[in-house]
């Protein structure tokens, strides 16, 4: 039987500014930042809106974690393919997807991802609202990984080249916060 549960994070209530919204954490505690920045800029939606996308962000994140392209290095090609492979998983299921990935005998590590997660095909009339919230939450995180880049040149970190030599620069000595290390790799 499909889950419906988050296997790298946590999503819990919280209240923020007196309103009820949520925040993510990993399971070792590390809070997720992006997300939480996004509840926060989903503030003004509904509350309806807001958990939606609140739920949308964090099964999308937790894919990604899944996916093994949240907060490591990663090429670009590669997060590239998982973001784009999104839609599909959604649409058809894990059963589908990684019987059809299996067939082809190419990006095999959409089969295991979506046999891990183990999730039933989305309904049709929750698509499009599905899609709008992770666009949302991908203009966001480009938005803050921007943001990353240009405290890491302030740093003397060189991102020019692309984040994964960001991101190994973070993994070695520099002097941030762990807070701060996991924010810039996840943005």
């Amino acid at each position: 039987m499909a889950r419906r549960g988050l296997n790298n994070v946590v999503r819990e209530k919280h209240v923020r500014n007196g309103q009820e919204t949520w925040k993510l954490s990993t399971r070792t505690g590390e809070p997720v930042l992006a997300f939480n920045y996004f509840c926060e800029k989903n503030a003004d939606y509904s509350f309806r809106t807001q958990k939606r996308y609140a739920e949308v962000a964090s099964r999308f994140i937790d894919y990604l974690y899944e996916a093994q392209v949240f907060g490591t290095a990663v090429r670009a090609g590669h997060l590239n393919a998982v973001v784009e492979a999104f839609p599909t998983l959604l649409r058809d299921g894990s059963a589908v997807t990684a019987l059809r990935v299996r067939r082809s005998n190419s990006d095999l590590w959409l089969a295991d991802v979506a046999e891990r997660l183990d999730w039933m095909p989305l309904a049709p009339k929750s698509f499009s609202n599905t899609i709008a919230a992770v666009n949302r939450f991908l203009r966001l995180s480009e938005s803050l990984a921007r943001e990353a880049g240009e405290k890491a040149a302030l740093l003397g970190i060189d991102s020019a080249k692309g984040y994964t030599a960001l991101i190994m620069a973070l993994d070695g000595a520099v002097t941030l916060s762990r807070h701060e290390i996991a924010a810039m790799k996840q943005h």
